[in-house]
């Protein structure tokens, strides 16, 4: 059980949530992909969450597992967003969702 404050993913993915619905509260128009947007970001930082909350490291990692395909959801997303014309491609958001992917990785390779 870890406790989800001390993890920096969780601290992470919340910023990227943060970050994403200050995005559309801008007056972003990003059609159906503004509540797929922020239904992804919810779903890293809750997957996260109840990872943290399992009592073995074989059951933080399932749901570890699932928080980074939702993080690699919300990539695709806002690759999306780049192709239709909504975002640019060097949006500071691209690198941090794909930091956050990778750090959830790591913590994934020391629970292993």
């Amino acid at each position: 059980m870890h406790n989800i404050n001390n993890l920096r993913i969780y601290q992470k993915a919340r910023e990227n949530l943060r970050a994403i619905h200050q995005l559309r509260q801008r007056g972003r128009n990003f059609g159906d992909l503004a509540n797929q947007l922020e239904r992804s970001a919810i779903s890293v930082v809750s997957n996260i969450a109840e990872g943290a909350a399992q009592d073995s490291d074989k059951q933080c990692l399932r749901f570890m597992g699932y928080a980074r395909a939702s993080n690699t959801e919300l990539q695709s997303q806002l690759a999306l967003l780049s192709d239709i014309g909504k975002m640019t491609e060097d949006h500071p958001l691209h690198d941090h969702i794909s930091h956050l992917g990778a750090m959830i990785s790591a913590f994934m390779a020391c629970l292993r």
